[in-house]
């Protein structure tokens, strides 16, 4: 594990986004032709699935490129797996994003942590933990990586985090944070423009002025000013609205209360859409409430040498 390598390259785990069904073996996530225990699901087919030990999926398959780049209109909901009672991972990045961020920990903005989910493309259940993960596990690994990494000179997640600040109700713009256009189609089956222009239209009739923030690429975020919590620290944010997205993690660290629809990464420290337009309240969760939901996101955060060598299941799992 080495501060300044990137172990997020296709050379090491040679995966595409998409769906990989898990063969016998260690669950290292790579394919078989790189040391690992995937093969891709053939055509992206959920009847094409043989296995028994479950499947892995990198991603969203709508945006995979050569020599996948047929199979982007294959989407396959996660619960269709799920309900099937087939053991279903998901791998995405991390529920910390601040640590693809670059810093000590990461000189040069490598993807190489991620998150694998079970049984969700959020957060993983705590009732599927064992008893290692919940001792051993989440902030205290995480931390220790961060010393290794930094020979030392962090030792603790908040030290990444660009400043981590009570959730407060404040007075100020509603910053709508919207997902990708074919997120919003293949899970919510509408558009992004279209979910923007009903939410800025509610917020408004609540009062608030609305500033939409567009997902900006990896070279934005690392500009001057360019990452989320950048934007919050300004303080003119009384709250921010996403959906499927997890910039509720970036919004309760930087002491801004979230909302959100659908899926998310916040648990209940968010507020609900349907919640906030019934009441027009906001859930300000307490540092400590704060914390633990880092704890338990932090239990599905892999470094992406854990992952490759399969030490993370037996973690995860044991």
């Amino acid at each position: 594990m080495i501060a300044d390598y990137s172990y997020a390259r296709k050379e090491i785990h040679g995966m595409y986004f998409g769906v990989y069904q898990i063969e016998p073996g260690f669950m290292r996530v790579a394919t078989q032709e790189k040391g690992g225990d995937l093969v891709r699901l053939p055509e992206q087919r959920l009847e094409r699935y043989t296995g028994n030990r479950g499947v892995v999926q990198l991603g969203n398959v709508w945006a995979v490129k050569t020599p996948y780049e047929h199979e982007r209109d294959r989407f396959i909901h996660p619960r269709e797996w799920i309900k099937r009672k087939i053991p279903y991972w998901f791998w995405d990045n991390p529920g910390l994003p601040h640590l693809l961020y670059k810093g000590p920990w990461n000189p040069r903005g490598y993807k190489n942590w991620c998150r694998i989910v079970h049984n969700s493309t959020s957060i993983t259940d705590e009732r599927l933990y064992n008893k290692h993960q919940l001792k051993y596990g989440g902030i205290r690994k995480l931390n220790g990586q961060l010393k290794m990494l930094t020979d030392g000179a962090i030792v603790d997640w908040r030290d990444i985090v660009g400043g981590f600040r009570t959730v407060e109700q404040r007075k100020g713009i509603a910053l709508i944070c919207p997902s990708s256009n074919q997120m919003f189609m293949n899970y919510y089956g509408t558009s992004s423009s279209e979910w923007v222009k009903q939410k800025t239209q509610h917020l408004e009739q609540m009062g608030y002025t609305v500033e939409v923030r567009g997902k900006p690429g990896r070279p934005q975020r690392e500009q001057q000013g360019g990452k989320l919590y950048e934007r919050l620290h300004r303080g003119d944010v009384a709250l921010t609205v996403t959906c499927h997205s997890a910039a509720v993690v970036e919004s309760l660290i930087a002491g801004v209360p979230a909302v959100s629809e659908g899926a998310h990464l916040g648990k209940n420290l968010v507020t609900p859409w349907d919640e906030f337009l019934k009441t027009g309240t906001l859930r300000t969760p307490k540092v400590s409430d704060v914390e633990g939901l880092v704890e338990h996101l932090a239990r599905d955060i892999y470094h992406k040498t854990e992952i490759h060598y399969g030490s993370w299941f037996q973690e995860h799992m044991g």
